[in-house]
């Protein structure tokens, strides 16, 4: 016979089990322990991070005003240099005009320099002629006087010093008119000086000529108000006059009623008093008619 081959026993089974389940929930329970541990150390991480971000979120907040505030600042300045671009550009403008005007000055007295000039050249040219003529005479002369040898060699050193003479006034008179050059130069920056000085007195007088003229126009306004509040004062006169006028006229008829009422109250009385007197007498030059009693 075959015998049937030993079990084990159900006790020690379940030791067994017990056993790895005792191993297998330690070993999970060391993962759980180091699982929360890392997670606590995680966490620690996660607030020093957290921190650090609250830091950098202040920060950034702070950074974000102070650029706003710098943000308003330039841009206050930026109205600023635009106020003075144009302030700027207005008197680049009329810096212009004036410099327009002060070169049209200028070239016209340029202009006036160098027709003065031309003048003196053209005078200048007529001289030369006038030398040239001057020369061709004495030529002419010399050509005349040859035959008297004697009078020659003075002619010849008054020739001489008649030459030096010429180029003595030649000399003095470019002097001249170098020197008349610069003396209108002189005057030119004169006259610019002045013009200037004219132009600030002007615009001086300008200036107290509006305000003389606004002073004039607050004074019209003053004495149009007075007029009218005198106007309105004549109309309240003329109101009053009326008034006045028409008691006045009123108590003027009263009078005269009142005295032709006495006049007529002193008509009534004198005629009471008339036919007073005279009803006797004509009551005895008329018949006394009989009563009839008495016939």
């Amino acid at each position: 016979m075959k015998t049937a081959p030993a079990r084990p026993s159900p006790i020690w089974n379940n030791g067994s089990t017990m056993r790895r389940d005792r191993f297998s929930l330690q070993a999970h329970v060391g993962e759980l322990i180091e699982a929360s541990r890392r997670k606590t150390d995680d966490t620690g991480q996660h607030q020093k991070r957290y921190d650090e971000l609250r830091g950098l979120i202040e920060h950034l907040t702070a950074v974000g005003d102070r650029n706003a505030v710098v943000t308003h600042q330039l841009r206050d300045s930026i109205d600023n240099v635009r106020g003075e671009a144009d302030q700027l550009r207005r008197d680049i403008l009329r810096s212009e005009d004036a410099i327009k005007i002060v070169d049209q000055e200028a070239r016209r007295r340029i202009t006036e320099v160098a027709q003065v000039g031309q003048n003196y050249s053209v005078r200048i040219d007529e001289i030369r002629s006038d030398l040239t003529h001057a020369f061709d005479l004495i030529e002419e002369y010399r050509r005349s006087i040859v035959h008297v040898d004697p009078a020659l060699n003075d002619l010849r050193e008054v020739d001489v010093v008649l030459r030096q003479d010429i180029g003595r006034f030649h000399a003095q008179a470019i002097e001249r008119h170098e020197i008349v050059v610069d003396r209108l130069e002189d005057n030119r920056q004169a006259t610019d000086a002045q013009f200037v000085e004219i132009r600030q007195s002007a615009e001086q007088r300008y200036e107290r000529l509006g305000e003389r003229i606004d002073e004039a126009n607050e004074l019209h306004r003053e004495l149009g108000l007075r007029i009218g509040a005198v106007a309105h004062q004549l109309d309240e006169l003329r109101l009053v006059d009326a008034a006045i006028r028409r008691d006045i006229w009123q108590l003027h008829e009263q009078r005269v009623r009142l005295r032709l009422e006495q006049a007529q109250a002193e008509l009534d009385v004198v005629t009471g008093q008339r036919r007073t007197v005279e009803s006797p007498a004509s009551n005895e030059a008329r018949p006394v008619a009989p009563r009839p009693a008495d016939r």
